[in-house]
C-alpha cells in the first residue's frame, strides 16, 4: 500500500472501486491506513489554518475568508467515512465518498488560486498605498 494508491490521493473513484481497494490491502493494510486516517484529521486543521493565513494576508481576507474552510469540509467528510469503513469492517463505501474526494481536490486547488491571487492583489495595493516599501 504506497501512499499514492490511498483513496484520500485519488482525484475521484466509484464505490465499487474504494470497496475493492479496500478488500485488496486486506486487514493489516486496513489497520495501516485506519492510522493514516486518524493523522489525516491533523493534517486538515493544519492546513485549513495555513489557508485562513493565506486568506488573512489579503486585504480582502475578511470577506473570502470562508473559501480556506471549503476543503477541510470536504476533505472531513471525506474522511470521516473512511475512518469509519476502516473502524467498523464495512467495505462497501457510500456512493458519495468518490465525489467528496474530488470536490476536495477541486476546492483545494480553486482556494489556493483565489488565495494567492488574493494575498498578491492585497499586498500590490498596500505598496501603491505606501503601507509597505517597493521591492526590486
Amino acid at each position: 500500500m504506497g501512499p499514492a494508491s490511498t483513496l484520500d490521493a485519488r482525484f475521484f473513484y466509484t464505490s465499487a472501486d474504494a470497496a475493492e481497494y479496500l478488500a485488496s490491502i486486506g486487514a493489516f493494510g486496513r489497520a495501516t491506513y485506519l492510522k493514516v486516517e486518524t493523522l489525516d484529521f491533523g493534517l486538515i486543521a493544519i492546513y485549513t489554518l495555513f489557508l485562513v493565513r493565506v486568506f488573512a494576508a489579503s486585504w480582502r481576507g475578511l470577506r473570502n475568508r470562508w473559501f480556506a474552510f471549503v476543503p477541510g469540509f470536504f476533505d472531513l467528510i471525506e474522511t470521516v467515512t473512511i475512518f469509519y469503513l476502516l473502524k467498523s469492517g464495512t467495505l462497501t463505501p457510500p456512493a458519495y465518498l468518490g465525489y467528496a474526494t474530488a470536490a476536495k481536490w477541486l476546492s483545494v486547488t480553486f482556494t489556493l488560486i483565489v488565495g494567492v491571487g488574493s494575498s498578491l492583489e492585497g499586498r500590490q495595493a498596500k505598496v501603491r498605498l505606501g503601507k509597505i516599501p517597493r521591492t526590486v
